[in-house]
């Protein structure tokens, strides 16, 4: 993807390890097209402020794409699969929930590895601000209704994403990415 379209994106969630509810989002992004720095906090009123006009209001231990990420390294799937959870994406809300498909084996180029397969549903029910027209195209692509979102979880501890692949159901061909957490 660099050669087509150079990027280099950082993504920085801090929420609570409890119930896996974001708290504090920032993201400073380096793309061919943008380069933009956005953050956002939740107050103590449950409302996300991404700036003094761009808030939404939250329900209780809302998830986003990256702290429904880190759950799924921590968490049995038992507690997570088919489970709705409410969800905040750049000013949308919604909801979004996990489907275990599997255990299977995972190549990660020098093993093989047993892991959870989840597949990753999201459903957008109300857009926020239109200031989000123009994001990352990570963040623009992720939330879209054509988008099949799926993930292998090693269940050896640490358990950690193996492979993550996206595929729009337009093209045929998915996109496979690598995750780092620090």
């Amino acid at each position: 993807v660099d050669l087509f379209y150079p990027l280099e994106n950082t993504y920085f969630s801090i929420f609570d390890p409890k119930d896996y509810g974001i708290i504090k989002f920032s993201k400073e992004i380096d793309e061919k097209d943008l380069k933009t720095k956005r953050s956002a906090i939740k107050d103590s009123l449950n409302f996300f402020k991404y700036s003094s006009s761009e808030t939404v209001k939250l329900n209780e231990n809302t998830k986003t794409i990256f702290t429904l990420l880190s759950m799924i390294q921590n968490v049995s799937f038992l507690d997570i699969d088919t489970k709705w959870f409410s969800f905040e994406h750049e000013t949308q809300t919604g909801r979004a929930r996990f489907l275990w498909a599997d255990t299977s084996n995972v190549w990660n180029g020098i093993d093989s590895i047993i892991c959870d397969h989840y597949r990753l549903d999201i459903e957008i029910m109300e857009n926020g601000d239109q200031n989000f027209k123009e994001t990352d195209i990570f963040m623009k692509n992720i939330v879209k209704e054509e988008i099949t979102r799926e993930f292998w979880v090693s269940k050896k501890k640490p358990k950690r994403i193996i492979q993550a692949k996206i595929k729009n159901k337009n093209y045929p061909l998915p996109l496979f990415i690598k995750i780092k957490s620090k």
